[in-house]
């Protein structure tokens, strides 16, 4: 029989139309049983529709109303179905009304015994819409009537269905039964595992989602404990070793300046503590970034060991340096960061050092595409590390042992901060000791050579800063505490610098609406206006009365990256880090200060 074009696309589109119909419920298995119920009940009204006019066409008028009831109910099926959402409920019912309905085709013959045909669709129905558990005791139950039917009602109603017939139906139906509600199973349990391994994901993942966002609160709350305790360590800091530096500018006798040294070393070794704790908490957070500037690596080494002469001739230690292979005159890195490990490789020699020699030896070989690798080597006569803590050393809070800690001091911090860096920048560092006889700690990396390097000159006298024939340079201090203020205001005046000073940022905007100045050093917090605000006020008080444009230093001692990138954002040009020395503030004023007023 030919089938018209117009009946495949009226087939298509019932297809179609079914399948969008089974996406409706979100949960996957009432999607598949939608789907199933969807797919059957567009069988179960072709079919029917189909054996209908056959029916109607032999003149069995009985046969065509009952096909026509089972293409009526399954073409109503779906629209319930729609509305109701319940799809145990729709299986129910259209499995309780085809049953039925089958039933009755097979104790009347059907058209031709063709109701022994629908007999295998039923048990696939009823266990894939139910569930193995219900649709396989609803399809053994309507095995067992359909059993009932053929053996033994067969006769009484006039149906000739033979004795091989019936057997090879019987076997075949409990077979598809059987096969399909093992399947059935199978994909229960399978889905159930599915589900169950789904669900341990999800509260996986919420955990996970707590457990980051836990993280990153408690990253916060640290990096802002950090900030508030350098800013409450560094603000008195700021005094003590500025007025120290201060005061060793003055006339003092032998006794005086002894007194005034060890405050001055004592004062250092807390900075660098702080400072220690600083770097360690940016490096975990990963939020050091390496500068590449063009440096000479054999300046730089010479520098780091001059400025551990006096500490190694006060303990009668030799000072060495040599070098290996050919050193470039010019590299590109981070020799802020190189000085840094540099002076925590030699620290820790002359600290563990009574008797003997620190040797530093730097090794250079040049490598192709510019480059070239540097070996940076520190002996030391000393103490020695034993081979065991050669992993723990590099650690944070390590030291040999507690004794060591007791003897020398320390936070057990340097190394660990040298091992991030040099890693950091793409080397390794490592060392070889011998327990007793000393040690060598050594680290190497390649770097790209440079060509082009700026060329240093000496600092002048500091006397000569700001001090002219026609005006001194007009400073504003911004500082909410009386000491610093007091400190960078002498600092200032030393160097030949006319001094105001604002309390907060509300006065500083007062002041700088009514004056003008040459250069401001604005603390970043304070009460009232901080000095972002202030330094944002400011700005757009130049902008708006068309000023001239005031260099504004940043105050703070709150060094992390965060709060430089703020201090940028907001319209200040330098940072200057608490506490500072007499140094710090001529190296200040020469960069920022006009021509007119140095």
């Amino acid at each position: 029989m030919d089938i018209q074009p117009e009946r495949i696309t009226l087939l298509k589109r019932l297809f179609d139309w079914t399948y969008r119909a089974s996406l409706d419920p979100v949960d996957l298995e009432s999607r598949r049983r939608a789907l199933l119920i969807h797919a059957f009940a567009a069988i179960g009204f072709v079919a029917s529709a189909g054996y209908a006019v056959a029916s109607v066409a032999r003149a069995d008028w009985r046969m065509a109303s009952i096909l026509c009831l089972v293409a009526i109910f399954s073409l109503v099926s779906v629209p319930i179905f729609r509305i109701t959402k319940n799809p145990l409920l729709i299986s129910g019912s259209a499995i309780i009304m085809l049953s039925s309905i089958l039933l009755f085709i097979l104790a009347t013959g059907g058209t031709g015994n063709t109701g022994l045909i629908w007999t295998f669709v039923f048990p696939p129905m009823a266990i894939y819409s139910l569930g193995h558990r219900w649709g396989t005791l609803i399809s053994m139950l309507f095995i067992g009537a359909a059993t009932v039917v053929v053996f033994a009602l067969g006769d009484w109603f006039q149906v000739p269905y033979s004795a091989e017939l019936q057997n090879r139906w019987l076997s075949a139906l409990v077979f598809v039964a059987v096969i399909t509600a093992l399947t059935e199973r199978s994909r229960h349990r399978s889905f159930v595992l599915l589900k169950a391994e789904n669900q341990v994901r999800q509260e996986t993942e919420q955990q996970l989602r707590r457990a980051k966002d836990l993280a990153e609160q408690a990253t916060q709350a640290k990096g802002e404990f950090l900030a508030n305790m350098s800013h409450e360590l560094r603000t008195p800091l700021t005094s003590l070793i500025g007025m120290n530096s201060l005061l060793m500018t003055t006339h003092l006798d032998q006794e005086q300046i002894k007194y005034v040294s060890a405050m001055k070393m004592s004062g250092e070794h807390l900075v660098t503590v702080i400072n220690d704790v600083l770097d360690l908490s940016k490096m975990e957070a990963g939020r050091v970034t390496m500068e590449e500037i063009g440096f000479r690596p054999l300046h730089l080494a010479a520098e780091v060991l001059e400025s551990f002469r006096p500490a190694t001739s006060a303990k009668g230690l030799a000072l060495e340096l040599s070098l290996a292979g050919e050193i470039p005159e010019g590299l590109l890195g981070d020799p802020a960061r190189l000085r840094q490990v540099l002076n925590n490789l030699i620290g820790n020699a002359v600290k563990f050092t009574e008797r003997g020699r620190i040797h530093l030896l730097l090794e250079a070989r040049l490598l192709a595409h510019e480059e070239c690798q540097l070996r940076w080597s520190v002996t030391d006569t000393g103490i020695g590390v034993p081979p065991s803590l050669y992993g723990a050393i590099f650690e944070a809070f390590q030291q040999a042992d507690g004794s060591t800690t007791r003897l020398f001091g320390g936070t057990g911090l340097g190394l660990a901060i040298s091992k991030k860096l040099v890693e950091a920048m793409g080397g390794r560092i490592d060392l070889f000791s011998e327990e007793g006889k000393g040690s060598t700690f050594w680290f190497q990396l390649v770097l790209p050579r440079t060509h082009a390097l700026n060329e240093s000159g000496m600092t002048p006298d500091m006397e000569t800063v700001c001090g002219q024939e026609n005006r001194s340079a007009r400073l504003l201090i911004v500082e909410d505490d009386a000491n610093n203020r007091a400190l960078i205001a002498l600092m200032a005046q030393r160097f030949g610098c006319e001094v105001d000073t604002a309390v907060d940022g509300t006065q500083a905007i007062e002041k700088v609406s009514e004056s003008e100045y040459d250069l401001i050093f604005m603390d970043c917090q304070m009460p009232k206006l901080d000095g972002f605000q202030a330094t944002e006020a400011i700005r757009k008080l130049e902008a708006a009365s068309d000023r001239r444009r005031v260099p504004i230093i940043a105050v703070s001692a709150n060094v992390t990256e965060h709060n430089r990138e703020r201090c940028q954002s907001c319209g200040m040009d330098d940072f200057m880090m608490k506490p500072y020395e007499v140094g710090t503030m001529e190296k200040t004023l020469r960069q920022w200060l006009p021509e007119s007023a140095s």
